[in-house]
């Protein structure tokens, strides 16, 4: 597994050589016998993902869309959870951008505040202005770490880097309507 050591301000320089290295990785993969998604994975998604936070949005916002995903990963934790989330997630994105391409960004608090790990997702198919840089958004997944632990994270995490490079995964997720669908195309995104 390569390890890549970049700064806090990730530079086009930077984000290229990490896209080299994935990509001589899937060239190795590809030429294995067999690649076979880890067993974990399925459960891992399970475990920050549920249907009651996905969402299909249409005519949003970013301000909107945030409360929306906020308020469905809610239920269990503090009267002040919300309020808290966007402040955190407000401020670290005042330290640098939480785009990962034009069409995905992963929001999420400068510091773990849940008592339970989730990743919220909105797929919006006719874009989400985010910022003037990104003004056209199909992908929010908006992370909640827990206080207590979170297994499993890198691995979902390598998953939503995964999907920057696969276009056609990215058409038919923003084509699907439902959950299972999503789920079934989110854990095909190492096969291809």
């Amino acid at each position: 597994i390569p390890v890549f050591t970049v700064s806090v301000f990730l530079s086009e320089d930077e984000l290229n050589g990490i896209k080299q290295g994935i990509s001589s990785l899937r060239k190795s993969a590809s030429q294995s016998e067999s690649y076979e998604l880890p067993p974990e994975s399925g459960n891992h998604f399970d475990e920050y993902f549920s249907e009651k936070s996905f969402f299909v949005l249409k005519d949003t916002n970013k301000k909107e869309t945030i409360s929306q995903l906020l308020h469905s990963i809610s239920d269990g934790e503090d009267e002040f959870f919300e309020k808290k989330m966007k402040e955190f997630i407000q401020q670290r994105e005042t330290m640098s951008s939480v785009a990962f391409s034009d069409t995905i960004v992963v929001p999420h608090p400068i510091k773990a505040l849940g008592k339970k790990h989730h990743i919220a997702v909105a797929v919006v198919p006719d874009g989400l202005y985010w910022e003037e840089d990104f003004p056209s958004v199909k992908f929010v997944f908006l992370t909640s770490m827990s206080i207590h632990e979170n297994e499993g994270l890198p691995n979902l995490a390598s998953y939503i880097v995964d999907l920057i490079d696969n276009p056609d995964i990215q058409e038919e997720m923003l084509a699907s309507q439902s959950f299972k669908q999503f789920k079934e195309l989110f854990l095909k995104i190492k096969e291809r």
